[in-house]
């Protein structure tokens, strides 16, 4: 059923129109909080095509001084790396952007808070991902604020979770 729902939400995800715009209303909403204000480093996600572009957020977080931490794969978790305007990219095996491994990994208290993709969530900030649990085991049991990001039609009243699926503190649209 899951699997489902996950499949019917990317399609639908690919028809939304004028992604960039929604994408610029999600980045002002952000950098207009407190929190984004106050953070010193903040962990987020190089986008795919058809997600929320975080490139204008990556960008912007560097240039105003924050430490900027992107995802990588390793094995089954993700761990993260600190990323400046040199850091080297290469694809995973997902076509996902990934930072080349550097000594500037992400500790438990370097960010304040984590901005997460999701393919859908609902209105108790559920979020269901990609399929893969990497977010989900990520986030088990750290005392990070969590931020899931989407357009607005990828939100739905309820959605199918398990007990693996990590909740959201606060989910932001366009």
């Amino acid at each position: 059923m899951k699997e489902e729902i996950r499949k019917e939400a990317m399609l639908m995800r690919k028809r939304i129109p004028h992604k960039q715009e929604k994408s610029e209303k999600i980045f002002q909403k952000i950098i207009q909080q407190e929190r984004y204000q106050k953070a010193k480093g903040i962990a987020l996600y190089k986008s795919l095509e058809n997600e929320v572009s975080t490139d204008l957020l990556i960008d912007y977080s560097l240039s105003v001084g924050k430490r900027v931490y992107l995802p990588r794969v390793e094995d089954d978790h993700l761990s993260f790396y600190q990323i400046d305007s040199s850091t080297v990219y290469e694809k995973s095996s997902f076509s996902i952007e990934e930072p080349v491994p550097n000594e500037n990994i992400m500790k438990e208290n370097d960010v304040d808070f984590i901005i997460v993709p999701g393919v859908l969530f609902d209105s108790l900030n559920h979020r269901m991902g990609y399929g893969g649990g990497y977010y989900d085991r990520f986030l088990q049991n750290k005392k990070i604020y969590k931020i899931g990001v989407c357009f607005q039609e990828q939100q739905k009243e309820f959605i199918p979770v398990t007990k693996y699926d990590v909740m959201m503190d606060e989910v932001v649209t366009d």
